[in-house]
């Protein structure tokens, strides 16, 4: 398979696309059919010679992927700590979160960093019951724009952005 990784050349860092083997998922995870990445600011500081992935993490760039579960046509999106410009990534099945109907695959890869964060701030602070609403304002730009998968991860929970009197 081919990933993008990063390499030392003429004294600064490019990317580059290489031949890999196929990750091998281990106990937890699936194989995920890469069908797109999202390119954040980690991306360009990992290019730049910044940002090197975790020990033990994939060397690969790319932390925002969607794509199918090999073997399925479970479309799923993932956030990761390296590795997700390739064309397969192996990740841990509870870093996935199904891709909101109507949603592409690439809308999906972009917006993956912002529902986790999304779900992580909101989460603890509103503990969102199935079914419930969560209102937040749209002065919270990040967890306002990642709320449109955020009913995927929160357990179908309704997400309102409020603005104006009505709130």
């Amino acid at each position: 398979m081919r990933a993008l990784h990063v390499v030392e050349r003429d004294g600064g860092y490019v990317a580059e696309l290489r031949e890999v083997a196929t990750p091998v998922p281990g106990a937890g995870e699936v194989l995920l059919r890469v069908l797109a990445s999202g390119v954040n600011r980690a991306d360009l500081s990992q290019i730049a010679g910044r940002y090197p992935s975790p020990p033990g993490e994939p060397e690969g760039i790319g932390l925002e992927v969607s794509g199918t579960i090999e073997g399925t046509s479970e479309r799923v999106a993932a956030l990761l700590a390296g590795g997700g410009h390739a064309e397969y990534v192996a990740v841990p099945r509870g870093q996935t979160f199904p891709v909101p109907a109507g949603l592409d695959a690439i809308a999906a890869a972009a917006m993956t960093i912002e529902v986790a964060t999304t779900a992580t701030a909101v989460t603890p602070r509103a503990r969102p019951e199935r079914g419930g609403r969560v209102r937040i304002s749209p002065r919270r730009l990040v967890i306002s724009s990642g709320c449109a998968g955020c009913d995927s991860i929160l357990d179908s929970i309704l997400v309102d952005t409020v603005t104006g009197p009505r709130r």
